[in-house]
């Protein structure tokens, strides 16, 4: 009778070990098992940028990019000089290029693709780089709402998840306006309830990356005929950290 009980129990805790492991892997978040199920590969959007997207990207922002010591700490990471009014539109392919080519170390996502739709829609897909993205919010923000945020739910990824957002973004005056319609973690989709959340959460980051760089005035950017309008005054000067 003893002897049935514990072999039970242990075949219970080996069941719940096994289905944990695989939510996990189905997450994106257990290394291995995550590749065995395709969920740490981010989902092709159907982009494909090139270096000359990137320097596109950067002669129509007027931006100079230059290069600060690897050991700089995150909240001096990046630093911005100058003054420009940049009253232009970018592609998908620029944006792309320019987040996967910006050689920027606390940089939080990887294999990044951005696709701008016809219907004002954006979609979005890369890897998350965990291991940085409490930096960056050092560097970008500095924000403790969002930090202590991040550092609640960090603990639980064992390895880079692939992520997928879906949604349909504008930006006022330095606000951003943002509906969220699906953001997968892994190939998980994230539930209705945690996605009002998150939505917010990623409102209060952005608003505090905008407002945290002196000079930075965004009047508007939008999404028009499957391009990003910028209205905005900018810096002519960005040093970051390089790995």
């Amino acid at each position: 009778m003893v002897k049935g009980i514990i072999t039970a129990v242990i075949t219970f805790i080996v069941l719940l070990l096994v289905a944990a492991v695989l939510v996990m892997g189905y997450l994106g978040i257990m290394p291995g098992v995550s590749s065995l199920m395709g969920s740490d590969k981010p989902r092709d959007l159907g982009i494909t940028a090139t270096s000359q997207d990137y320097q596109t990207m950067v002669t129509k922002s007027g931006v100079t990019v230059g290069a600060l010591p690897s050991d700089t700490l995150p909240a001096d990471s990046l630093t911005f000089s100058g003054s420009r009014v940049v009253n232009t539109f970018y592609t998908s392919e620029e944006l792309t290029a320019f987040v996967n080519q910006t050689d920027y170390k606390y940089k939080p996502v990887k294999n990044f693709q951005v696709r701008i739709n016809s219907d004002g829609t954006v979609e979005c897909s890369g890897i998350f780089d965990i291991k940085v993205i409490q930096d960056f919010i050092t560097a970008s923000s500095g924000n403790s709402e969002i930090s202590q945020y991040w550092d609640k739910y960090s603990r639980y990824f064992l390895s880079n998840p692939a992520f997928y957002v879906k949604c349909t973004p504008s930006m006022t005056n330095n606000h951003l306006s943002l509906q969220v319609e699906k953001f997968e973690l892994g190939r998980f989709s994230i539930p209705q309830a945690a996605l009002d959340e998150l939505t917010s959460k990623l409102i209060t980051l952005t608003d505090g990356i905008l407002n945290h760089i002196p000079g930075l005035s965004v009047n508007s950017i939008t999404m028009v005929n499957g391009k990003a309008v910028f209205n905005m005054v900018g810096h002519k000067y960005i040093s970051i950290a390089t790995p």
